[in-house]
């Protein structure tokens, strides 16, 4: 018999990658969960048990390519002279 495959995986590493991106852009949490559209609890969750589906490693990461080009956008709309 073969070994059964988690549930959900583990993906500290993808985690980690998010979360040094999120401070490096200064996102908020909850920025970021609304974004990727996952309820703040289930964000939570992530953070703390260090596992989540693929699909939500996928909206965290398209996430926050969103969030940057927003900015992007805004910096020629607002600029800073």
């Amino acid at each position: 018999m073969t070994k059964r495959n988690l549930y959900r995986p583990d993906q500290a590493d993808a985690l980690s990658t998010i979360e040094t991106r999120r401070q490096v852009m200064d996102v908020h949490h909850s920025e970021l969960a609304d974004t990727a559209g996952i309820s703040r609890e289930t964000w939570r969750r992530i953070r703390r048990e260090k596992r989540a589906f693929p699909a939500q490693i996928t909206a965290l990461r398209f996430a926050l390519r969103t969030i940057e080009a927003r900015r992007r956008g805004a910096e020629g709309v607002f600029p800073d002279d």
